[in-house]
């Protein structure tokens, strides 16, 4: 009933699969730190790059 209701209080939520995906947990602002590291990373190596 949850994933097809919305009742995530009395309702089955599905997560089994997903779950073992799930290596560590971090707070957003280190995820957005992370993702504009690595954007930076990706821009660097791009001006070596010719088209």
């Amino acid at each position: 009933m949850g994933m097809y209701q919305g009742d995530t209080q009395n309702g089955a939520i599905m997560v089994g699969q997903d779950l073992s995906l799930i290596k560590e947990t971090k707070s957003v602002k280190q995820i957005i730190v992370d993702v504009l590291q690595d954007t930076k990373k990706v821009l660097q190596s791009l001006q070596n790059v010719e088209l």
